[in-house]
């Protein structure tokens, strides 16, 4: 029963983890595509959707 719970939980939690990449990404398809990789590529995902935002900053000032 315990390891069931624990099992649930996590799963809650990755599920929010994306949900806040999705919030957070500025080009969401992109991310969204790439979210279920490794954790590595993550990791790579993250440094090309900070490169996303900051073009689409200076794009948009």
């Amino acid at each position: 029963m315990t390891h069931k719970k624990e099992k649930k939980k996590k799963k809650k939690k990755k599920k929010k983890m994306m949900m806040m990449l999705n919030i957070r990404s500025s080009c969401r398809s992109f991310s969204a595509r790439r979210s279920r990789r490794t954790r590595r590529e993550g990791m790579e995902l993250v440094l090309v959707r900070y490169q996303c935002f900051v073009s689409n900053t200076l794009n948009t000032t």
